[in-house]
C-alpha cells in the first residue's frame, strides 16, 4: 500500500508536456513548490495558451534545443499552460493590460521571483521568443541562484588528467627496467654510456640508418652529455615520451613483447 501510495503520489506530481519536450520532467506549481523547498533547486515556469500565435512559434525551437533539455536537469521545470495558469502577482505580467504570453518565470526554492533574469525585450520582461534567449535566461538563473554550470565540465576534466597521469606514471615506473635489457644487449663494456657503435646496434636493430660519428656526437651534445648517449639521459627522454616508443625499441632490440 506505501508503494502504491507514493507511485499514486508521483503520478499526481507530474505534468503533461503539452508539446513541450517530453524527455523534460514536467511538475505542477504546487509540486514543483514543495520539491523545491526541499532539494533547494530553482523553478523554471512556463506560461502559455494554446491559442497563442508566439507559443506556437517559440515551441519547436524550445523543444529542438538540447541547451534547454540540458539544464532543465537544474531546475524543477513547471509546465502552467491554459487552465493551469497561475493568477499570483507574481506571474503576472509587468505593467500591462490584457497580458502576453509565453511567459517564463524564473522562482528561487523559496518561491520567490529570481530579480535580473530578464528576455530581451525589457518591456515585457518574461517574454522569450526563441530558444537562445530562452538558455541565456536560464543561465543568468541559475547563476544567481549559486549554480556553477562548469562544475561537471571540471569533473570531467580532472577524472580525465587523472587518468592520464595515472597512464604516464605507469609508463614511467615501467621505463627503467626495459632500458636496463636494452643496455644489456648493446652496452657492451657496461658502463652505462653508450658508443656511437653501441648506439648504432640498436638503431640499426630497428631498422634505421645509425649516425656517423660527428653526427652522433653532435645529438650527444644536443642532449647535454657530449661523451655518449646515459643510461639516465636516455631514461629521462623515454619518461617524457609515450609508452610506444620504448615499446618499439624493446621489442626490437630485445626481442620479446613481454618484461
Amino acid at each position: 500500500r506505501l508503494a502504491l501510495g507514493l507511485l499514486a503520489a508521483l503520478a499526481a506530481a507530474a505534468a503533461p508536456s503539452e508539446g513541450w519536450n517530453d524527455r523534460i520532467k514536467w511538475l505542477r506549481l504546487k509540486e514543483a513548490e514543495q520539491l523545491a523547498r526541499k532539494e533547494k533547486r530553482p523553478m523554471m515556469v512556463l506560461i502559455h495558451q494554446n491559442w497563442c500565435g508566439a507559443c506556437k512559434a517559440l515551441k519547436p525551437q524550445f523543444v529542438g534545443s538540447k541547451d534547454v533539455e540540458k539544464l532543465s536537469n537544474h531546475f524543477l521545470m513547471v509546465n502552467a499552460g491554459n487552465e493551469q495558469e497561475p493568477m499570483e502577482g507574481r506571474f503576472r505580467p509587468e505593467g500591462l493590460k490584457g497580458g502576453y504570453y509565453p511567459r517564463i518565470i524564473f522562482l528561487s526554492p523559496q518561491g520567490q521571483r529570481i530579480e535580473g533574469v530578464v528576455g530581451p525585450n525589457p518591456e515585457y520582461k518574461a517574454f522569450y521568443n526563441s530558444a537562445s534567449t530562452v538558455v541565456d535566461a536560464m543561465k543568468t538563473a541559475l547563476q544567481k541562484s549559486g549554480v556553477d554550470l562548469n562544475a561537471e565540465e571540471r569533473k570531467r576534466l580532472a577524472a580525465e588528467k587523472a587518468q592520464a597521469d595515472a597512464a604516464q606514471a605507469k609508463h614511467q615506473s615501467t621505463v627503467p627496467a626495459m632500458l636496463q635489457e636494452i643496455f644489456n644487449r648493446i652496452d657492451s663494456d657496461h658502463d652505462k654510456v653508450l658508443t656511437r657503435d653501441e648506439f648504432a646496434v640498436m638503431i640499426t636493430k630497428m631498422g634505421g640508418k645509425a649516425p656517423d660519428e660527428k653526427q652522433y656526437l653532435g645529438m650527444c651534445t644536443s642532449y647535454g652529455v657530449p661523451a655518449g648517449l646515459t643510461f639516465e639521459k636516455m631514461s629521462e627522454v623515454y619518461m617524457q615520451r609515450g609508452p610506444d616508443e620504448i615499446r618499439n625499441v624493446y621489442d626490437k632490440v630485445v626481442g620479446k613483447t613481454e618484461l
